[in-house]
């Protein structure tokens, strides 16, 4: 402490020398900071007038009160420990609340060391003290926008991590640290914060994934250009199970990169699945067509020729007669291999079950959407239904007007009513639910029992049930080659 009482009495040897008392007094009194000189009890003896700039006072309404009586209540306990400092001789450094004259509190940041006499002896305390209320504001906003960011990474159910570069001895980038990693990452990599941190991209198990990583990266830092990458192909584990993930990366500074990466395996999967159903039910629309083109069109006109051959033969001559006989049954032969064909291009239910128990089947099927089993009543011949592409069309119809009230019925009672007559086949299907508007015909299924009932000369339509619900009613008509 000798030698810092000699130091400081150089040090005002120095000053006075080029300056006078009052010259030395001038410009510590205009300095931007508050200097001051307190006795050991902590009590202002001397304090420069920059002090009304800071806290508002005068230096004579200080001058002989105690530091304490300005020090913020929350901070006297912290003060009084470096009160302790000052005693001990060593020289202090913190930031404190203290109070305005207009009975606010602002903080000042305190540089203070000991004053000791010739002997070494305590007897005071000199101090800077510099306002520092708007740079502690400052930082308490930027500590709670930081806390607010990384409650809002936490909370995110992606993985986010921002990266280091490390360079070699020419600043070359050779492998990425972790910085920054939020709880999602944590999960998706199965280790701790603090081991993520430490991670490198050199520590992955695949050397070829992990010279992707760092030259992706590498190259976001070089051009400042966002690194986008979709539904890429990884090997996630040893077993080689490929997994597919979307990444977005960014530069933060020269030397760190922000990125964040999904697993859209699942997505991946369901697309290639709805792809697989599309191709699957464009080839059936396409064998529903051909099906259809066969029946509507070529064996209508061999069934045409056949009955025009079966009206000749009685008017034949007998040594004819039997000539034309074969011919009918080749005729005939030609008929059930083209329904053969017709029969393999549809479902292959509907060539397996009677009709009567393929409509019960149906109905069964349909608890799963509407949450019950509908009541079916059969009526006519329906086990007569043995026209393929006719049988098709009536069970694809059925299931969809079963599907339409699963979906948007919110029924609690379903009647299904099939009648087949010689000329026609009628089907409704009722419900108690929440009804529809009469003649709707929107959506792509209802246009598409319209059209299977027009392909069929018959109608589609939708009509309110009393008192609450709809009926869908669908009719096609059986021509002779249906029967």
């Amino acid at each position: 402490m000798a030698g810092d009482a000699s130091a400081a009495s150089a040090n005002a040897t120095s000053i006075n020398t080029f300056l006078s008392a009052d010259e030395t007094l001038a410009l510590l009194d205009n300095a931007s900071d508050v200097l001051l000189r307190t006795s050991n009890n902590g009590v202002f003896e001397w304090i420069s007038q920059s002090v009304v700039d800071v806290l508002g006072f005068t230096p004579t309404q200080l001058i002989g009160t105690p530091v304490s009586a300005l020090v913020h209540p929350d901070d006297a306990q912290r003060v009084a420990r470096y009160h302790e400092g000052i005693v001990a001789g060593v020289p202090q450094r913190f930031e404190v609340r203290l109070r305005h004259s207009d009975g606010t509190y602002r903080w000042v940041g305190v540089s203070q060391r000991p004053t000791v006499d010739r002997n070494g002896h305590l007897i005071g305390r000199t101090a800077a003290w510099r306002d520092i209320h708007d740079e502690v504001a400052s930082r308490e906003f930027t500590a709670r926008a930081l806390a607010k960011l990384r409650a809002a990474l936490d909370a995110m159910p992606d993985p986010y991590a921002v990266v280091v570069a490390i360079r070699n001895d020419d600043g070359a980038i050779v492998d990425f640290v972790g910085e920054e990693v939020n709880a999602a990452a944590c999960r998706f990599m199965g280790m701790t914060e603090t081991d993520l941190k430490q991670y490198r991209f050199s520590d992955f198990e695949n050397p070829q994934v992990a010279e992707g990583y760092i030259g992706s990266f590498r190259q976001v830092l070089d051009t400042g250009e966002t690194l986008v990458v979709d539904r890429s192909p990884i090997a996630s584990n040893p077993s080689g199970d490929i997994r597919y993930f979307d990444a977005r990366a960014a530069r933060v500074d020269d030397d760190r990169v922000g990125f964040t990466w999904r697993d859209v395996t699942t997505q991946v999967e369901h697309e290639r699945t709805r792809n697989e159903l599309r191709a699957m039910a464009a080839l059936a629309d396409e064998r529903d067509n051909v099906a259809r083109d066969l029946h509507d069109g070529a064996i209508q006109h061999v069934y045409a020729t056949g009955m025009l051959l079966h009206g000749v033969l009685p008017q034949v001559p007998d040594n004819v007669r039997a000539q034309l006989e074969r011919v009918i049954d080749a005729h005939d032969d030609i008929i059930r291999e083209l329904r053969a064909t017709i029969l393999g291009l549809v479902r292959p239910e509907i060539e397996e079950l009677a009709p009567s128990v393929l409509f019960q089947r149906l109905v069964v099927e349909a608890e799963r959407g509407v949450g019950f089993v509908p009541q079916l009543t059969l009526d006519g011949p329906v086990d007569e239904l043995v026209d393929p592409v006719l049988l098709q069309h009536i069970v694809f119809s059925l299931r969809e007007m079963l599907s339409n009230v699963a979906r948007h019925a919110e029924a609690t009672a379903v009647q299904v009513a099939i009648t087949v007559n010689d000329h026609q086949v009628v089907m409704e299907v009722a419900d108690d639910g929440v009804g529809a508007q009469p003649g709707s015909s929107g959506g792509y299924g209802l246009s598409n029992l319209m059209r299977r009932a027009e392909l069929l000369d018959g109608t589609f339509y939708l009509a309110p049930r009393l008192p609450a619900g709809t009926v869908a009613h669908w009719e096609a008509t059986r021509h002779p080659s249906h029967r």
